[in-house]
């Protein structure tokens, strides 16, 4: 039998696939297109437990603000071999350039 955090997790996973090279996504948007609006946290929680034998682009969720993850010090190198840029903050995505515009497909 298929538990629900399995179904919501792989509804997670089918939208973080999608995200392109060079761009992010929040956690809420995540949700939302995983058709789960209000549980951007579980979102998180997904990420956090991927099979090992799949391979996520989990560095390019962020939340609504651009933060990164903190302590995951990968994330940031990653994004910028993906030339994605940061505020001046430093640890915050240029959330105006670099989110992905799902909306237009």
């Amino acid at each position: 039998m298929t538990r629900i955090t399995d179904i919501f997790s792989e509804q997670v996973y089918a939208v973080v696939e999608q995200i392109p090279f060079g761009k992010v996504l929040s956690y809420k948007s995540v949700a939302i297109l995983a058709g789960y609006p209000r549980h951007s946290r579980l979102v998180g929680y997904a990420l956090r437990h991927v099979p090992s034998n799949r391979l996520l682009p989990c560095h390019r969720v962020v939340t609504s603000s651009g933060r990164l993850v903190p302590y995951w010090t990968e994330q940031k190198e990653l994004l910028y071999r993906e030339r994605v840029e940061f505020t001046s903050r430093g640890y915050y995505v240029d959330m105006k350039r670099f989110a992905w515009q799902y909306n237009d497909l």
